[in-house]
């Protein structure tokens, strides 16, 4: 194997049993694929995962395959890599414990949020699938979010953020890039899993112009042209080489700097307001 530093399967957790739905269902089907991945010539294999149910289960499942081919990895819960933190902590068997209510403690704004159902409720009167349409609502957001951060500054964004009583999808994006600029090591293979529709904004954000001159496939705007939301468990590969990182996307390689991703990651201290958001949903 050629000598890289950390290899990033960021993927989509498993089939849901319903649309809303907690758990995986596929729990099996996962398994098997995870043992037929080739962890030979790592250092290091990692599990990651965000701190919300399906995920965990996903990142569960996981965890089996690698073990039926001797890799014996620990899971580890990212909580600030997303929009969502657990009030379980990050203790799988209390995330992963029955309960009647939700143990998720939503950090992003309710009018995103709503956005997002408003779009899915309404994706029977388009071509989208319900994935499609919450997470091209996402990615609209997102564009909006950009440039009236871009017209206001920093504490102009901060401020309409906190009025809307949630962070941004901008700052969602911003922690994903920190998140990947802090792992390091060599010949490292990170398995890491995402709850919902948040990989795609990403790549929206890092990558537009490139998928736009080279896309996945025909389309109206980039979303369409990456090939829209990603299915239950697909997965994008991110290469940290050196200076490079490199993005395995549907058949098709994207590169930036790593420069890039360091300065991307930065820009969230100055739009975070994940902090007073936590201390609002708390009270």
């Amino acid at each position: 194997m050629e000598k890289i530093n950390v290899i990033i399967e960021m993927a989509r957790h498993g089939k849901k049993n319903g649309f809303n739905s907690s758990r995986i269902s596929n729990s099996e089907e996962i398994a098997e694929m995870a043992e037929n991945i080739d962890l030979s010539g790592f250092q290091s294999v990692e599990i990651h995962t965000t701190p919300v149910e399906r995920a965990v289960h996903t990142a569960q499942s996981i965890q089996s395959g690698f073990k039926k081919q001797g890799a014996d990895t620990e899971i580890k819960i990212q909580e600030m890599a997303s929009g969502i933190l657990s009030s379980a902590g990050t203790s799988i068997e209390a995330i992963m414990a029955k309960s009647e209510s939700s143990k998720d403690l939503n950090l992003i704004s309710p009018e995103i949020r709503e956005e997002y159902k408003l779009a899915v409720e309404n994706h029977i009167a388009s071509s989208w699938s319900k994935e499609d349409a919450g997470v091209g609502a996402w990615i609209k957001i997102m564009k909006k979010e950009i440039e009236f951060l871009k017209k206001n500054g920093a504490e102009k964004f901060k401020s309409d953020q906190l009025k809307k009583n949630g962070i941004s999808v901008l700052e969602v994006v911003l922690r994903i890039c920190s998140y990947l600029i802090n792992i390091n090591g060599e010949n490292k293979f990170v398995y890491s899993i995402n709850h919902a529709g948040f990989i795609e904004p990403l790549l929206v954000y890092l990558l537009a112009e490139q998928i736009t001159e080279n896309p996945v496939r025909d389309g109206l705007d980039v979303f369409q042209k990456m090939g829209g939301a990603f299915e239950p468990s697909e997965s994008v590969k991110i290469i940290l080489k050196g200076e490079k990182v490199i993005f395995h996307l549907r058949g098709k390689i994207y590169e930036i700097n790593r420069e890039k991703l360091e300065k991307e990651a930065k820009k969230l201290e100055s739009i975070s307001i994940a902090n007073q958001v936590i201390e609002m949903r708390k009270k």
